[in-house]
Parts: structure tokens; C-alpha cells; sequence
């Protein structure tokens, strides 16, 4: 004989709320554990959620014991989320709230360089440490407009323009972020290198929106230096503070490699004004081989309880092991 055992697993109950107490229902309510997002893009179907009542009631079953993150959405207002909770054999976990504000709107238009309305561009908001990421297209005035976004520090960004704003969050409220290009300054100049050139060196400058925040999205003009004169000229840059840098590209024992530079000032902020066009020089003091870069992050998804160990090499280093052991939750 042949018997089948089925292990039901165990429950979760709560509700989801507004600000005020009141039940929200036809909110979505999803439960994982760190790899939500690797389930969810390979194998939705495992994704444990449950639609609340009119009561905001809802109730998730057949979850494995250990630690779990709920997070509740609903179209008319900003995601919300209970995290670290405790799921134990054998027992109901119940009594879990989640709060969900309506968040704020965030919207604008763009503007080319004529002032003339930019339909069809694409606009993205992001923002790490919110989990928050989302793309829309102006429409034919140039709008777009982001509703529901919850608390946080985000970028605003028109990849295509390289144009970049940010913004926090702190309380329900609309706030309006144009991106009018026919304000657009510029930054232009030569570099004066009083260090030993590479063989073959290409140089490159950067300008990065200085008021760039962690967690944020941080877009970039560059201007490629002319090789023959070593002049360079960043165009399209919107009203603001801008933190310029220079890399450079040159030939070493045969091959190509990146090198960083330093330069006299050693931090290089410029101020742009509406349709202001800066005229600066530089002067590089030092050219040298990155070996490797001041930091890195490594992110691995949709693995099990277990031990690896890691080898990381690095161009100019010697090879690093990392012995990780990790527990699936």
C-alpha cells in the first residue's frame, strides 16, 4: 500500500488599513521571504498571496515556518509592508496591520530645446531603498505624472536626455518636477596634463547632478576630451550643481585598461544657470591604473539554505576567497 502524507503548511491573517483604521479591501497581499523577486519573475505560481475582504481582511496558508515579509498593494493607493514576521509551526500567526497611504503625485512635463512639448519621451522614477521603480511616456503635451509613490528618496530622470532630478518624500502632498531643456547650460574648457600621458590615452568628463542621494538613480552627461587639443564641452546640462569627473582610457603592457585621474582641484563643482554656458579649465596631476573599484555589491537570488565559497578577481589583484554561509528566509 502506498500512503500519501500532505503537509498543509501553516497560516498568516491580518488586515489592511488606512491611515485612519479603515479597511481597504481588493488589496493584493503577497508573502515571501528574500527571494520574492526571483520567484516571482520564474515561477509566479509559487507566490502565496491572498485578495482582502471588504474588511481588509486576509489570510495566506501553506507557508513554511520561519521569517517572512508581507506587502500589500492596492490601485489607489502607495504599496505598504510588514516585515520580519515570525512564522511558527504549528501555530496561526495572526493580528498583522499594514498601512497603506495614498502616497504622493509626482508629475511634470518635458520640454526640448525650442520649449516645445517632448511626447514619446520616456521618464523613470526610482528609488532603492523604497523598492520603487517605474517608467512612463510623455504624452503629446509632454506630460507625465506618477501617482501613489510612497515615502522616500527618489530620482527622476529622462534617460535618453541623461537629465536627472531628485526628490524626498516625507508627507502626502503633489509635487511637480519639468524638465525644460531649453534652459539647458553648458560646460566647456581644456585640460592641462602635467603628468606622464599613457600610450594611446583617451580621456573622458563626466558631469553627475551633485544633490545625487543614496539609493538613487544617478544619471550623467560625458563628453569624450579631443585628442588633438584636449578640449571638451558638456552640453544639455539643466539648471543645478553639477560634480565633474575625468577617467581615462590608455594602453599598458599591450592592452587597454581603465585608469582614474586626479585633478587640481581634486573636487570639481560647477553651478549652472539657466542657459549659462562655463568656460573652466583643468589641470591633471596624476594619472593612474584602477586595479580595482572602491566598491562593489553582489547580489545572488532564488538559492536555498548552504555554504560557497566565492572567488573574486579583480584585474592587477591577486584572487580573493569569500566562504559565505547563508540561511533561505
Amino acid at each position: 500500500d502506498l500512503t500519501i502524507y500532505i503537509e498543509e503548511g501553516e497560516t498568516v491573517r491580518g488586515r489592511v488599513i488606512d491611515k485612519n483604521g479603515t479597511g481597504i479591501g481588493g488589496a493584493t497581499v503577497k508573502a515571501a521571504g528574500r527571494t520574492r523577486h526571483y520567484i516571482e519573475r520564474s515561477e509566479p505560481d509559487l507566490v502565496k498571496k491572498s485578495i482582502t475582504d471588504d474588511l481588509g481582511g486576509f489570510e495566506i496558508t501553506n507557508l513554511k515556518p520561519g521569517r517572512i515579509s508581507l506587502e500589500a498593494s492596492h490601485p489607489d493607493y502607495a504599496k505598504g509592508s510588514a516585515n520580519n514576521i515570525e512564522v511558527k509551526e504549528g501555530e496561526v500567526t495572526g493580528g498583522i496591520e499594514i498601512t497603506l497611504e495614498k502616497g504622493t503625485l509626482i508629475y511634470g512635463r518635458v520640454l526640448d530645446a525650442e520649449g516645445k512639448a517632448n511626447s514619446g519621451q520616456n521618464v523613470r522614477i526610482y528609488s532603492r531603498s523604497a523598492r520603487f521603480f517605474k517608467t512612463e511616456r510623455t504624452d503629446g503635451e509632454g506630460k507625465y505624472s506618477f501617482p501613489h509613490v510612497p515615502h522616500g528618496t527618489y530620482s527622476v530622470s529622462v534617460p535618453q536626455m541623461s537629465a536627472t532630478k531628485y526628490v524626498t518624500i516625507k508627507e502626502e502632498e503633489k509635487i511637480e518636477i519639468n524638465f525644460d531643456f531649453s534652459l539647458a547650460g553648458s560646460v566647456s574648457g581644456r585640460l592641462y596634463i602635467t603628468s606622464d600621458r599613457p600610450e594611446e590615452a583617451s580621456f573622458f568628463i563626466y558631469a553627475r547632478n551633485a544633490a545625487a542621494g543614496r539609493g538613487t538613480y544617478t544619471g550623467r552627461k560625458s563628453s569624450k576630451v579631443d585628442r588633438d587639443d584636449d578640449t571638451f564641452k558638456l552640453e544639455g546640462l539643466l539648471p543645478g550643481k553639477y560634480k565633474l569627473t575625468l577617467v581615462c582610457k590608455g594602453k599598458k603592457d599591450g592592452r587597454f585598461v581603465n585608469m582614474d585621474v586626479n585633478t587640481s582641484p581634486s573636487e570639481i563643482i560647477v553651478e549652472v544657470e539657466p542657459e549659462e554656458e562655463i568656460r573652466m579649465d583643468i589641470t591633471v596631476i596624476e594619472i593612474t591604473e584602477r586595479t580595482a573599484r572602491e566598491r562593489g555589491i553582489y547580489r545572488i537570488e532564488g538559492i536555498g539554505t548552504g555554504k560557497a565559497n566565492f572567488i573574486i578577481e579583480s584585474s592587477g589583484t591577486d584572487k580573493q576567497n569569500l566562504i559565505i554561509e547563508w540561511n533561505q528566509y
